[in-house]
């Protein structure tokens, strides 16, 4: 199978991936939205800042540049994948022992056990990213596709049965849990590679080589998204935090729907191209018109009709 075919086939997978599961999740998100408080929104979203803060340090990069190696070895894979469990291990015992003193500076005790359960996310991502980056590298978006359908599913159940049960803010912190378990059985299960215990310096020093570069750009992107809630959840409260949340959360599927969709795609075809820089830039410029042409329409139309389409989606 061609370059082509496969890039077309995996966007096909991914559109599956992202239409299905952000279709999944919004309906989710709206169930939810009329069962529980802004404030219990607020909560989870702060805890996410600082989850998806820390995440930075378990991927490291590492797992983009086993995708965009012309030839990987084993050792590549292995020496990725125990490193990241080395980190994902260390950050869960930081998180749980960082998650005082930052329930402290927010003056949200509330905060402090949720940050808690969300430090075993980091153990739990840890065993996905290289799984996920193999999966890739081979183009198998149909198996990422079910598993993110999976985990929608699964922890909708889970997240809609605790809320309407009364557990509040513990049906979102249910949810995201049940999402991430369930990524880590589906990802197990579908890829046929299983660690070797091995560990190459060489090796390493090849994916950091790549993967510090991505890790650095990463950080800065992280500041630039989350600075608003970390500034929002500390000077206004986590109510007004709740709102921006709940209001942004429409921003973001907008975005996975209309420009994301082929971003997993995207880095796996450019990286076999990286040897024709005139068949690189001309794919590229051909992504980007593409997505521009559906997106800001869209988008353009949403600002037009937000008061309406608020009223429509949360009710008066």
């Amino acid at each position: 199978m061609s370059i082509k075919q496969k890039a077309i086939k995996g966007i096909f997978w991914s559109g599956i991936q992202n239409w299905g599961s952000q279709a999944g999740s919004l309906i989710i998100f709206l169930v939810l939205a009329r069962l529980l408080s802004a404030a219990d929104f607020g909560l989870v979203a702060l805890a996410n800042t600082f989850l998806a803060f820390f995440n930075l340090f378990i991927e490291q990069g590492f797992t983009l540049a086993l995708i965009q190696l012309q030839e990987i070895e084993k050792e590549h894979i292995n020496t990725a994948f125990w490193f990241q469990i080395c980190i994902g291990l260390g950050l869960t015992i930081i998180g749980f022992i960082s998650a005082n003193i930052i329930a402290e500076i927010f003056q949200q005790p509330l905060l402090e056990s949720i940050l808690k359960w969300f430090s075993l996310i980091f153990f739990i991502n840890s065993l996905n990213a290289v799984q996920i980056a193999i999966l890739r590298r081979k183009f198998a978006f149909r198996a990422i596709a079910i598993r993110a359908l999976s985990g929608i599913i699964c922890s909708g159940i889970v997240g809609i049965s605790l809320a309407v049960s009364g557990f509040g803010v513990w049906s979102l912190v249910g949810q995201q849990l049940t999402f991430e378990i369930v990524g880590v059985i589906a990802f197990w299960t579908t890829s046929d590679w299983k660690p070797r215990l091995q560990f190459s310096l060489k090796h390493f020093q090849e994916l950091y080589k790549f993967g510090i570069s991505i890790f650095y750009s990463k950080i800065l992107t992280f500041f630039n998204r989350n600075t608003d809630n970390l500034l929002i959840g500390y000077f206004l409260g986590e109510v007004a935090l709740g709102y921006y949340a709940i209001a942004y959360r429409v921003l973001e599927v907008l975005t996975q729907l209309l420009v994301r969709t082929s971003n997993q795609v995207i880095l796996s075809v450019l990286s076999r191209l990286q040897a024709e820089p005139e068949k690189f830039i001309r794919v590229f410029y051909k992504i980007i018109k593409f997505a521009s042409l559906i997106a800001l329409p869209v988008f353009l139309g949403v600002i037009t009709l937000a008061h309406e389409l608020v009223i429509i989606i949360f009710s008066e």
